[in-house]
């Protein structure tokens, strides 16, 4: 009875609702279609209750998708998924685990159960649009340099290497049409 009164108090009636449709769902699902692999089951409501406290800012959440992610990866690895389970387990648990560390780092207000929120400076706005404009032009690069290779090879006058310019896009936009 303390449990449901602590956690009435902790989510709102709309988060509570949301919470528990999203499992009424998910257990219907299984239900319906599956019936055998609770692994799947399990992974999906531990999934569902991760993103909630997630959005609370609670850093349980955080250890609720190191299972996920683990779960999901034994999930991809049986379906022979090997690109998903890279990717969970390589990629999701480890950045769900430094998160952790960083939450239970700057708690709010002292309170383990909040993390504290942080604003972003005017420094490191400019830094981020600096290092993405950055990586944007790179891609372009690489992007124009591949479609003139392309095109040199399929007989289109091409300098390999210049800049491009709209004449290339003209003869890319008739190369692509073909």
């Amino acid at each position: 009875m303390k449990i449901i009164k602590t956690i009435t108090n902790y989510f709102s009636k709309f988060e509570i609702s949301l919470w528990l449709f999203s499992i009424a769902i998910i257990v219907s699902s299984f239900v319906i279609f599956d019936r055998t692999n609770y692994t799947t089951l399990v992974s999906s409501i531990v999934g569902v209750t991760s993103l909630i406290l997630n959005a609370k800012g609670n850093p349980f959440g955080q250890v609720l998708i190191i299972v996920f992610g683990i779960l999901y990866g034994i999930i991809s690895f049986s379906y022979s998924y090997y690109g998903e389970m890279i990717t969970y387990l390589g990629m999701t648990v480890p950045m769900a685990c430094i998160a952790l560390v960083s939450w239970l780092r700057n708690p709010y207000n002292g309170k383990r159960s909040e993390v504290r929120v942080n604003h972003i400076s005017y420094k490191e706005i400019i830094f981020m649009t600096k290092l993405l404009s950055r990586e944007e032009t790179k891609r372009n690069r690489a992007r124009n340099l591949e479609r003139q290779r392309i095109l040199s090879k399929n007989g289109y006058n091409v300098i390999v290497g210049r800049p491009w310019g709209p004449w290339q896009q003209e003869q890319w936009e008739d190369y692509i049409s073909k």
